[in-house]
Formats: C-alpha cells, structure tokens, sequence
C-alpha cells in the first residue's frame, strides 16, 4: 500500500511539474526523451513564428532523418530573424549538409545573437573552440547550473580532448537535472 501511494505521489508531482512548464519547455522534456511525435505536438501550439520552437521541432525532424523539412522550416524563419535560434540550427544543419551558406548564417548568430549559448554554439560550430570557449564561460558566468550550457560546452571540451573539464560540466548538468539526457 506504501508503495502504491509513494508510485501514484509520483505520478501526481509529474504530472503537476508538466503542467507547470510552458509549452516550448514541454516540448524540449519530449525532445530529450526522444518523443519526436509529441514535440510536433506541443510546438504546433506556438506557431511558426517562434524561433525557439521552429528550431526545436527542427532538430526534432533532423534526428528522424528529414533533413530538407527542417531545413525549410529553417529557413523561413531565420530569413527573418537572422540571430535567432531558428538560424543558428539552419546554420549547424547546412555545415552538416555542406551548404556554402552555412558559416555566413553562423557568423552573424555569433555576432548578434543575444543569447551567448547561441553565440557560443555558432563559434563552436565554426571551429572558433576558444572564441567558444570564453562565450560558454561568459554564459556559465550568469547561469552557472544550466544543463544545456553545461552540455554543450562539455561537448567543446570532448572535441578538445580536455576529458577533466568535459567530467565537470556533464556532471553539473547531471547535478542540475538528473534526467538531462545528452
């Protein structure tokens, strides 16, 4: 019986944090769990003019394989909005893909991004490791427990085979959000 009520408590503060979160952090929970369908879902709710949502439900679409949808939901999008989330994912997609268009779209988000894990992404997808470096340490600076950050600049450090650091900022990730998956 114990047990029972323990699972359900569970079950019941799940539910109430889900419902807590905003949409677009819903539908990044999905995208970490690999609940593509259900980030379709959840960022249809926001539209298509959000570039955080276009971009999330983009990856969403790059990690089935459908690379020419998310590109074109890319690009209609960070047209407009040259520095948003939405540019910085066409740019790392079209390094992916070979587009000759891919470091210009990355050098302005580096450039004019106000959001320095953008900035810091778009350096290191460039090759700029310590021009990406310091943007990461600029962001840690202000959110120093943010497991995406933390995530990402553990990536830059395994690209550099600096594993201490790398160990490090996993395991603030880890200690931020034990289920953040990346």
């Amino acid at each position: 019986f114990v047990l029972g009520v323990m699972v359900l408590g569970e079950t019941v503060a799940a539910q109430t944090a889900k419902k807590s979160q905003t949409p677009l952090q819903q539908a990044t929970r999905a995208f970490l769990d690999g609940k593509y369908d259900e980030v379709d879902r959840l960022t249809a709710q926001l539209g298509s003019n959000d570039p955080a949502a276009v971009a999330l439900k983009a990856r969403a679409l790059i990690a089935r394989g459908r690379y020419a949808e998310a590109e074109t939901a890319l690009r209609a999008i960070a047209t407009r909005m040259p520095a948003s989330a939405a540019a910085l994912e066409l740019g790392l997609l079209g390094r992916t893909l070979g587009r000759s268009d891919a470091n210009a779209i990355l050098n302005r988000v580096a450039a004019d991004s106000p959001d320095l894990v953008a900035a810091a992404r778009a350096l290191r997808g460039l090759g700029a490791f310590q021009d990406a470096n310091a943007t990461f340490r600029n962001a840690a600076a202000r959110a120093p427990n943010d497991p995406d950050l933390n995530t990402e600049w553990g990536e830059l450090f395994l690209e550099k085979h600096n594993y201490a650091d790398a160990v490090k900022s996993f395991q603030i990730a880890l200690e931020a959000d034990p289920s953040w998956t990346p």
